[in-house]
């Protein structure tokens, strides 16, 4: 202690001896020394609320109707703070809104970047079943971190994944384990209600109304289950109330105008407006679009699926699209137009035009012209894939049936269309093709062919 103090005292004489500009160096040095250490040791908080103050701007911009320029700022703040979860999030959650298959690619983003966080390790399984199936989203599971599994929001979103798969006693243990971790949770009554919804069990409607009263984050979720039911039951002014409450809030997805708009549909009600609104949103994203034509094609909405075409810029994925339409509407100009860009020559299209309109009129021979023209356009890869839709869209099943046995159907992403071909054997009465195609749809999906209460 003495020699600390022997020691300052020299210090101080030799300080008094310096001169003022030494003097003024030294303190600006000692200064400049503690500023930069508080600028590092803030640094990050800087960081994160200038990242705030942007992300705030592109919800605004989003909540403005401005989505490309709320995109544009989402990109920007994802290219300065790429190793950062919470923007990742943030631009998931902006993709959602969008209706954008993208928002899956984002939630995995986002997890990977905080492996440990319960809450978006189930958003992005939760988003892989949204877009990719029960299938999928099991996989996904079985890559979170083993410490996460017996969480509430991996346990929920694994009831979820068990709901969308039939799997109705997996998922009533897996809600059971939530049960016993948080109880009185809104995200247990509302999946409770889902299942209830899938076994075709009563709802819990005064649960579900309480939830739907508040203006928290589940609000929507409980009203989307109260419109499910009510349209199940037959209850279409209950479920038009209910749908417009839901698009009144401003967070209506998509599927919510869709569902708005087939209930108008279906009661032959004006679907004017709705179709506007609907229309508007699938334009925020190319998924949405597609998504949005599927529906109107499906619903044999023509005119509205060619007005929508015409306002969007042609691309390789709206392509099939505008030759559903041309083929619905019989326009074999542009069914021809179309059949060339995929390489088919005009005798081809010749032939099957003559065997669509064959089936139409009644001529026996018409599966027989049909499979001459099928023959033609073996030789191009998407031949088959286009006989199909052609077949399809034309609502003669023994054509697609036809079709769909020239295709190569291999793997899991032809699931659809091998359920498809099970479909139209199963009306044919084709038992053994079915059993020969149900064995070669459980390699891709055990659960497919099961029981629909399967365990």
């Amino acid at each position: 202690m003495e020699w600390i103090t022997r020691e300052w005292g020299l210090l101080k004489e030799e300080f008094r001896e310096w001169s003022l500009l030494n003097k003024f160096a030294v303190i600006g040095a000692a200064v400049g020394a503690i500023v930069f250490i508080a600028w590092f040791l803030a640094r990050p908080a800087l960081k994160d609320a200038a990242q705030g103050r942007e992300i705030a701007k592109a919800e605004a911009a989003a909540a403005a109707g401005d989505f490309a320029t709320a995109r544009a700022i989402y990109l920007a703040v994802l290219n300065k703070s790429p190793k950062s979860p919470e923007p990742w999030a943030s631009y998931a959650t902006f993709l959602e809104a969008c209706s954008s298959s993208e928002a899956e690619v984002a939630w995995r983003e986002a997890a990977q970047r905080d492996p440990l966080n319960a809450e978006l390790q189930a958003r992005r399984v939760l988003s892989v079943l949204e877009n990719s199936g029960p299938a999928a989203a099991q996989k996904e599971l079985a890559q979170v971190p083993v410490e996460l599994r017996d969480t509430p929001p991996i346990l929920l979103a694994s009831a979820d994944a068990a709901i969308a798969a039939n799997q109705f006693r997996v998922a009533e243990n897996l809600l059971a384990k939530v049960e016993a971790k948080a109880p009185d949770s809104p995200e247990l009554t509302l999946a409770r209600s889902r299942l209830a919804l899938a076994q075709g069990e009563t709802l819990n409607s005064a649960a579900i109304e309480k939830i739907a009263a508040t203006s928290g984050p589940h609000r929507i979720p409980a009203l989307r289950l109260l419109a499910t039911r009510q349209i199940a039951n037959g209850e279409t002014e209950a479920a038009r109330e209910t749908l417009s409450r839901i698009l009144e809030s401003g967070n209506a997805s998509l599927d919510d105008h869709l569902t708005h708009l087939g209930l108008l549909l279906d009661t032959s009600s004006d679907s004017g407006p709705a179709l506007v609104a609907a229309a508007a949103v699938a334009k925020r994203s190319d998924s949405g679009s597609r998504k949005f034509l599927d529906f109107l094609l499906t619903r044999n909405q023509l005119q509205a699926a060619s007005d929508f075409l015409d306002s969007l810029v042609m691309t390789d994925s709206l392509r099939p699209f505008a030759l559903r339409l041309a083929i619905q509407q019989k326009d074999w100009t542009k069914i021809g137009i179309a059949a060339e860009e995929s390489g088919f020559d005009g005798r081809s299209i010749q032939l099957f035009r003559a065997a669509i309109q064959g089936h139409d009129n009644g001529n026996p021979n018409a599966m027989t012209q049909w499979t001459a023209a099928l023959d033609s356009v073996l030789i191009v890869p998407s031949g088959p894939d286009f006989a199909r839709l052609l077949a399809h869209e034309s609502g003669w099943d023994e054509a697609e049936l036809a079709a769909l046995q020239r295709m190569q159907l291999s793997d899991a992403s032809h699931l659809p269309h091998l359920r498809r071909m099970l479909e139209l054997q199963t009306k044919a009465g084709d038992v053994p093709a079915m059993e020969r195609t149900s064995a070669i749809i459980q390699q891709f999906d055990p659960e497919a062919v099961q029981s629909p209460r399967s365990d």
